[in-house]
């Protein structure tokens, strides 16, 4: 993987020491505003960003983010709430789709 690429995930409150529970608590509740703190805190331009996902919730977290959206097409039974930028089958397929837009 080149080095211009970083990623960064957020936790589940309940794998956190207690004194850090409540900015994983915002991460889960609020994980737009928790990658915009991550990409202030790492330098990261989000309009250079993507969000990766299989989930309408993946989809809507990058929107809201202001990051490019690559929405991997599992077959779910969930309607998406916002057209993705990109959808594809594969997380390799999504990887294969960033690097090449990068």
């Amino acid at each position: 993987m080149p080095s211009s690429l970083r990623t960064r995930s957020s936790v589940s409150p309940r794998s956190v020491p207690t004194r850090s529970r409540s900015s994983a608590l915002t991460a889960t509740l609020m994980p737009a505003n928790a990658l915009r703190d991550a990409a202030a805190a790492l330098g990261l331009d989000l309009a250079r960003s993507w969000m990766i996902g299989d989930r309408w919730r993946d989809v809507d977290c990058g929107q809201r983010a202001g990051v490019r959206t690559v929405f991997i097409d599992r077959g779910y039974a969930e309607a998406l709430r916002t057209p993705p930028d990109f959808t594809v089958a594969s997380f390799a397929a999504a990887a294969d789709l960033v690097l090449r837009h990068a």
